[in-house]
């Protein structure tokens, strides 16, 4: 024990920080995984980058490590489109960041392929609102 006391507020705001940052970590897992499906041996690894004080959803900028130059733009594109549709918000602030890494090599082939269909299901799902809107804007006209 360090002998600081901290208030029971400050205490639960810093688990969660805790557990939001092991959830990122998890959810940047899950979607390089989607993407080594999606895109079979392109990604090295997914860097997601985070300023040191954001909210806990908050995530500045995602760097797709990719052996093929000219498919970062697109699987970058892909990934933040993940990455939003799990309630993260892309806010580059232009302050120091901290990475974080996702990887494929140590999954299973099972856990790859579980990732894959529950980020399909989250952007099918983030998807609906959308299509939703649309249709109803259409038939405005």
């Amino acid at each position: 024990m360090t002998g600081l006391s901290r208030s029971p507020a400050m205490q639960a705001a810093m688990a969660s920080t805790r557990a939001a940052a092991q959830q990122l970590e998890n959810d940047t897992t899950q979607i390089a995984c989607w993407i080594e499906i999606k895109h079979p041996g392109s990604l090295t690894a997914l860097e997601v980058q985070r300023h040191y004080s954001c909210s806990d959803n908050a995530i500045a900028h995602v760097v797709p490590l990719v052996s093929d130059d000219e498919t970062r733009p697109m699987i970058r594109r892909e990934a933040e489109a993940a990455f939003r549709a799990l309630g993260y918000a892309l806010k580059p602030e232009g302050r120091d960041v901290f990475s974080i890494f996702g990887r494929v090599q140590n999954k299973s082939n099972h856990a790859r392929l579980h990732a894959f269909a529950e980020i399909e299901r989250v952007l099918r799902k983030a998807a609906e609102p959308l299509a939703s809107r649309e249709g109803t804007q259409s038939g405005d006209e």
